[in-house]
Formats: structure tokens, sequence, C-alpha cells
């Protein structure tokens, strides 16, 4: 009976093992798929992007998604903060970051209004562009004060008067005198209108769609026009131009007595930068600017402004403009008491580097996407090799963007090779599109018959055919040993059940034989 029991009970083993050794299998294959340590890259934590949400659905081709429905890049049509009426007179303003092509505001941005005097900073680009020697002295033509509008500002330049170019740009800039542009562009041109022209012609290579000039001052006409978006374009080229940029941010500047007249000492009419005359604009951020003011046009005013030796890179560099604000004048008709353009750009500049800040939102290497690979030995991980910064609100977080991935060809298919482009991704955030970049392999994949594995699911995993042909060797070898094990047992039992029954009975024969 014992050795009967004992039997039993290592069957009832060998069965539990041969349960227990293919769970256990199936467990350590599932947990370590490959033997080695597990590649960060395909479990890096993203900082915290919204995988959840979903960005809004478009057919632009790569490249134009930020742009027609985004705020990259000037021509951005979904500006980061809007195009919602933020000040409260001007007729068009716009808020530009010029590190990372970031359009954070825009108002009435493509609105054709009066260029007023902010047309004298193309005179002063094609100038410079024009004219080595600033150095190089000009004779003033006759009749000058003739061609000058009634009620311009000047600085009374005679006939026959002689003045270098560097002097005259000062004139004109600092002290917005139109004869001062009248005299650089007769002497570049030979007439006003040969010099118009060469200023339409020039703004149209900035890109400029929607500007016209008809004078080389703004005093004059009002058919003249141009936009808050194109006046960007004018001071971001004029701001590449060093010559162009310091005459824009200089503040004072003495013109030493000529043949007909004495010296001239000049102040900045900008206020933002100059404290000398009205104290209350000033703003150190603002490294260049330039300021119009006429009854017809109203108050305009461009600038560029930085704080990213105070910010570092959470800084912005912005490029400003505001056209078209109304001033305000005293009962006594000149005195001013709220002059417009710079009370509302000073409003804009608050607003825009209190809300603001640069965030890098794709680094180069960030992985950004696990794909799955059909016939290929594994999954594909999607890199971006690019370094991208956007401005985005000052309190917003990594968790407020929207991911939204596009594989290429709508899916992939083995092999891949490292490097490969395998889709595109864009971060939204809100309703606008800050970036586009391509996603790039970090990896390659082979296909399965190259790997030397049976592939049972296109997101199957690689060993699955070395878990399933371990678990069913296991169960062959258990069953070879089990089956004869349990068979003999059974047999044995069922043999000595018998015995014990005929000597049970042969001892009742005897007792009853008694």
């Amino acid at each position: 009976m014992k050795k009967s029991l004992l039997s039993l009970l290592l069957a009832l083993s060998l069965l539990t093992g041969c349960l227990v050794v293919p769970a256990y299998a199936d467990t350590t294959a599932a947990t370590d798929t490959t033997g080695e340590t597990e590649d960060p890259a395909m479990t890096e934590t993203l900082p915290d992007l919204a995988q959840d949400a979903e960005a809004p659905r478009t057919d632009y081709a790569f490249g134009s998604v930020c742009i027609l429905n985004g705020c990259r890049s000037l021509d951005g049509q979904m500006p980061l903060a809007g195009s919602n009426r933020k000040l409260d007179t001007a007729q068009a303003a716009i808020v530009y970051e010029r590190n990372t092509g970031t359009l954070v505001y825009a108002y009435n941005p493509d609105t054709k209004l009066p260029t007023g005097t902010l047309s004298k900073i193309v005179t002063a680009l094609l100038v410079v562009e024009r004219i080595e020697n600033l150095d190089a002295v000009v004779t003033v033509q006759e009749g000058i004060a003739s061609r000058i509008p009634a009620g311009a500002q000047s600085i009374k330049l005679r006939s026959n008067e002689e003045m270098s170019v560097r002097d005259l740009l000062h004139c004109m800039i600092l002290q917005n005198a139109a004869d001062a542009a009248v005299a650089l562009a007769e002497y570049v041109a030979g007439t006003r209108a040969t010099f118009v022209d060469m200023m339409n012609q020039r703004v149209k290579q900035m890109g400029c769609t929607n500007t016209t000039f008809t004078d080389v001052h703004g005093a004059g006409s009002g058919a003249q026009y141009t936009t808050a978006r194109d006046m960007i374009r004018i001071m971001l080229t004029c701001s590449d131009n060093e010559t162009v940029k310091k005459l824009l941010s200089t503040q004072e500047y003495t013109v030493e007595a000529t043949n007909l007249s004495e010296k001239r000492s000049l102040q900045s009419q900008d206020y933002l930068m100059q404290n000398k005359i009205v104290t209350k604009y000033i703003d150190e951020r603002v490294t260049s600017g330039f300021v119009s003011y006429s009854n017809d046009a109203g108050a305009s005013i461009v600038c560029t402004a930085d704080n990213t030796k105070t910010a570092g890179a959470t800084g912005m560099n912005l490029v400003c403009v505001v056209l078209g604000a109304t001033r305000v004048f005293a009962e006594n008709g000149w005195s001013v008491t709220n002059y417009g353009n710079f009370d509302e750009m000073v409003k804009l500049l608050s607003w825009a580097y209190k809300n603001f800040k640069v965030h890098r939102v794709i680094y180069n290497g960030m992985s950004l996407e696990q794909i799955p690979v059909a016939g290929g030995n594994n999954d594909v991980v999607g890199v971006a090799n690019v370094d991208i910064d956007s401005v985005l609100p000052s309190a917003a977080k990594m968790a407020n963007l929207i991911r939204n991935v596009s594989v290429r060809d709508g899916g992939l298919t083995a092999p891949i090779q490292k490097d490969d482009v395998i889709g595109t991704v864009e971060i939204w955030y809100s309703n606008s599109c800050l970036m586009e970049a391509q996603l790039l392999a970090q990896e390659s994949v082979r296909t399965a018959a190259d790997s030397g594995l049976t592939v049972y699911s296109a997101l199957a995993p690689q060993n699955q055919g070395e878990k399933n042909s371990l678990s069913g060797a296991i169960l062959i070898i258990c069953a070879v040993i089990l089956v004869p094990t349990v068979s003999y047992l059974a047999i044995n039992s069922y043999l000595r059940s018998r015995a014990k029954a005929k000597r049970r009975k042969r001892r009742e024969n005897r007792r009853r034989s008694q």
C-alpha cells in the first residue's frame, strides 16, 4: 500500500512539473524578450507631451501646416496669442519673435494702412545699400524747399548746402527730416520718382505684397500704404544691415557746421530709447526703432526689443509694429496728453514679455513615437534630428502641447534602415501649430525572415516562436515520462487489488469449512 501511495505521489509531482515549467517558461519569455538590457530609448518618458489629445486634422503638405494652420514664420495664419484687439486705438499691431520665427500676436496684420513717415527707413536702407562711402559729400539741389510738403518736419536745408551722406541719414532718422530724405534720394537716383521705383522694387524683394510708396519721405500723398506684416519684413531686413541697425538705435547725433549752416544737435524722437525729452516711456529692452505721426496716418511705431541678456535661453528677441494709433492733444491744441504710438507699444511690450517665453519643444535625438513595422522583427522608434524652440505662454506646460504623428505611406513595412525618414510630427498649442519636423528611424529594422523568426502577428514579441518551441519541448518530454509511469501505476494498482480480493475470498472459504 505504501509503495502504491508513493508511486501515485511521484506521478502527481511529474504532472505538476509538466504544467508549471511551461508556464514559467512563458512568463520568463514575456518579461525578457532578448536576454539583454532594455534599450532606454524604447522606454523614454516624453516630457509630458499629451498622448491622448488629437490635433486638428489638416490636408496641408509638410512644412505648410505650421504656417497655414499655425504661428511658425511671419506668414503664420494662426498667431499663438490670437488676433483679438488688445490695444485701445491701434488699427493694426503685430508681435514677432525673431529667433524662433514665432508669430506671437497679430491684429489686422494684412490691413492696408497709410505708411506715414515709416517709409523713411526704406529710404535709409536703399541709401546705405547703394552708397559705399557714407562720408561722401552731397550738394543739395536747387529749390529743395519747394519739394517738401507743407507741415513736414525738416532741418531747413538750403540750395547748394553741402553735407555728408552720414549726416543726412542721421537728420532723416533722428529728426524725421523730409528735406534730408529728398536730398539723399536725388543724390542716389537723380530724381525722386526714380528713387520711389527703387523703393517699391526693394520691398517686393523682401516679400512685401501689400506695400506701395509714392514719395521718399512719407509726409506727402496718402496714396501710399503698407501693412503691419509688411512692416515687420522691412524692419527685419533693416536690422540685418548693421549700419541701418545702428542708425535706428542712435539717440543723439551732432552735425558739424556746413558751408551754409551752423552746427545742428539732433535728438531721437523715439521716446522708448531716448529719455531727455519725455521720460515715462523708456524701456531698456528696446534696441532700435522709428516713429511716425501725421493727422491722416495717425501715430505709428516700429521697434526691436530684446531681453535675452537678462532672461537667457527663455528670452525673446521681438520685432513689433503699431500702426494708426490715436494721438490725444490738450485743449491748447499742441501739448500731447497721449502719444498713442508710445503708449500702445509700451503696453504691447509689457504684455508680451510678461506672458510669453521661449521653450525648446523638440530636441535633437528626442524619441517621439514607437511605430509598428509590418513584417519586421521589431517596432521602430521615430526620433527628431533637430533642435526647435518656440514661444509659449509663460505658464504653459509641456502637457499642454499636442503631438500629431503621421507615418510614411500610412504604415511601415520592413526592412527599414537607420535614419530613414519614417514620418513627420507636428506640435500644437491650442489651435496653433508650433512646428513640424521629420521623424527618422532610430535603428534599422530587419525583416522577420532575415532574423530567422516566425512572426505570428504584426505586433507579436520577437521571441514568440522561441517561447512556443520551448513550451512544446517541455510538454513532449513530460508526456514521454508521464504516460508510461501512469500506465504502469494503473496496471500495478489493478493487479494488486485483484490479488487482495482473491486472498480475502480464500480466507473467507477456510473460515466457512471450519
